[in-house]
């Protein structure tokens, strides 16, 4: 493998103890799960850590005892809107327990029934609906009728959670044992493990209104908050060791120690449907390839900003829907960074989308008072987001910087000189070509759009590297990163020494599970940026004359499992007639849908959100 200079500035310490700092944090989420499924959870706790590459103490369930102690207990405090602790102003807030005294019959309920977006609206009495206690898989995404399904004994009920237990355990042995010394990548894969098993598993054991929040995604918070409120002591030199214990509790919960950080992508439509001469024949792979890179953009752009600020992964709460949220402290530091990140993410644009399309990135100090939950008027965690909205709203007018103070020249240095070799681009009709491909010159995203339709019908798995890689990378490193296609990774040893010299950033699996029960779980964290490709199978004749309309393309050989073009989709409901002969018309129609007021349903669609509730409403919801 190819090994150069990093892109980033090497300060793997700070990121190596803010990963130990998240590990800390969801040791007492998996007490708790432990504790509806085994007798002893302390035998339990130490098999898991038996097999983590991390060095820290549980986070027991008394009062405060270390600074470390305070801060985890904050942070569990802030996630929950401050409703599951006794945080009084001047008092030390309770630790994270790992005993939440379930019963383990009450399950998960759905959001949805939840949403109002007016204030005349009553909302919900009561769940209705709730998911299964089971791994996350395609059919569990989907609720159940909530009635006769909770009213179960104790006794049925520790016996399902021993099941999902035992298949975690089993799935956590999986994550490969060479990425153990690249703790930012391994922390990466057990987010999606502990994702696949513990987001249908509720919070707290009460009323049904109160179990809309999943162990996941209240530990992901819990987490995030932690490394931020831990950074900001630490980043400014005070090491939360020496800080005295009061800097931590509610006495000086008006100090903006928390950055919300928030990125949308605009553009986005004439990015995906640009058309140029040559845009019809490979419409299929186009369509797929495209859309794959609106995700990997905003991926990339969520990736530049961790290593920026050396956060993990946890930090980023959500990336969906070409939109992205990362909690980060609140230093000088970071909001430098980020400055530099968006000049960074401008000029990429500038460069290789001529400006027609951007990330724009938007920042809103918040305070430990901002978190709380209350009802009424005075509500101020809505508050909040209310505000990094209309921060974003501001940036997004005044996308690329391009009316600022280091505004870019108005016109591009030697724009048209470059359609002097070879045009202009057959698939955009805008950028000059510089590459051939079956014989229409492409400019180089075009080319990487159409590499990646074809990727994503053989390859299951992507690479994200400083540096690039042998094999199927794609020509244009996004935002610094090298984007690469592989097969199965156990036949390529997880690539491991790339791994180990912290050349491999993150490793996804894309792959489409193969049937509705299969747990969304390969070994290594997953993206939810593939989709579902018609193929012809395997116990069907290839039927000519049904197909009679579809040209012969010297690229398409229609073996089983070989993706169907568009022209042969438009021939699927053809069918033979008594006379045997093919009947219907090959056409295709286009449907296309979205939701309407996304953006006011993050906002203010819950009647009393709590940061982790945002974040589980907003994954749910866009997913």
């Amino acid at each position: 493998m190819m090994r150069s200079e990093p892109v980033f500035p090497d300060s793997e310490p700070r990121l190596l103890a803010s990963c130990r700092v998240a590990w800390t944090a969801l040791l007492p989420a998996l007490g708790q799960f432990a504790e509806q499924a085994v007798d002893s959870v302390t035998s339990a706790l130490a098999q898991i850590k038996a097999v983590v590459p991390f060095d820290v103490q549980t986070v027991g369930s008394t009062q405060p005892e270390t600074d470390l102690d305070w801060i985890m207990a904050t942070a569990n405090a802030v996630a929950s809107g401050f409703e599951c602790s006794d945080f009084k102003p001047g008092s030390p807030p309770s630790k994270p327990t790992i005993s939440q005294n379930h019963s383990g019959t009450t399950r998960l309920s759905t959001l949805f029934e939840q949403i109002r977006l007016e204030d005349s609206l009553e909302p919900a009495i009561a769940s209705r609906k709730c998911y299964r206690l089971e791994s996350m898989t395609p059919a569990g995404l989907f609720p159940v009728a909530a009635v006769g399904y909770e009213l179960k004994d104790r006794v049925a009920a520790r016996q399902e959670y021993a099941r999902l237990w035992a298949d975690f355990e089993t799935a956590l042995a999986q994550i490969p044992a060479s990425h153990r010394d690249a703790l930012p990548l391994w922390l990466d894969h057990f987010e999606t493990l502990w994702a696949c098993y513990a987001a249908t598993i509720p919070t707290v054991d009460a009323d049904p209104l109160k179990s809309d929040v999943s162990l996941y995604d209240h530990s992901k918070a819990v987490a995030a908050l932690a490394v931020a409120l831990w950074r900001y002591y630490h980043d400014q030199g005070r090491d939360p060791e020496t800080v005295p214990r009061t800097l931590v509790d509610r006495a000086d919960g008006h100090q903006l120690k928390f950055l919300l950080i928030q990125g949308d992508c605009f553009g986005i439509q004439d990015f995906i449907f640009a058309t140029g001469g040559a845009t019809q024949k490979r419409a299929a792979k186009l369509l797929r390839g495209r859309s794959f890179y609106v995700s990997l953009l905003s991926e990339c752009a969520a990736l530049r900003i961790l290593d920026a600020l050396d956060l993990p992964g946890i930090s980023q709460i959500t990336n969906a829907a070409g939109k992205l949220l990362i909690i980060a402290p609140n230093t000088p530091e970071t909001v430098e960074k980020l400055t530099e990140v968006q000049h960074a993410l401008d000029d990429w644009f500038l460069t290789h989308t001529w400006g027609q399309s951007g990330i724009g990135l938007a920042w809103e100090p918040a305070c430990v008072q901002d978190f709380l939950k209350s009802s009424g008027e005075n509500q101020p965690f809505k508050a909040l987001i209310k505000r990094l909205f209309e921060q974003l709203e501001a940036v997004k007018l005044r996308r690329l910087n391009l009316c600022g103070s280091h505004a870019p020249a108005p016109l591009f240095t030697g724009y048209l000189e470059q359609f002097e070799a070879h045009g202009e681009c057959q698939i955009d009709g805008h950028s000059p070509a510089t590459h051939q491909v079956a014989n229409v010159w492409v400019c180089n995203l075009a080319a990487d759009q159409i590499a990646i339709g074809q990727h994503l019908t053989h390859r299951d798995r992507i690479l994200i590297t400083r540096t690039p890689l042998r094999g199927k990378t794609l020509i244009t490193p996004i935002f610094g990163y090298s984007v690469s296609f592989t097969d199965d990774l156990g036949e390529t040893g997880w690539f491991s020494p790339e791994a180990r010299n912290g050349n491999l950033r993150r490793c996804w699996d894309i792959s489409m599970p193969e049937t509705m029960e299969q747990p969304l779980w390969n070994g290594c964290a997953r993206r939810a940026i593939n989709g579902y490709i018609p193929r012809f199978e395997a116990d069907n004749a290839w039927e000519s004359d049904k197909y009679d309309f579809v040209q012969d393309d010297a690229d398409f050989d229609p073996h089983p499992g070989e993706p169907k073009t568009l022209n042969h989709l438009a021939c699927e409901d053809r069918c033979l007639n008594e006379q045997g002969h093919w009947d219907g018309v090959a056409g295709l129609m286009t449907l296309k849908g979205d939701v309407d007021n996304l953006g006011a349903i993050f906002q203010r669609g819950l009647s009393e959100p709590t940061f982790g509730l945002f974040g589980s409403s907003r994954g749910r919801i866009v997913k």
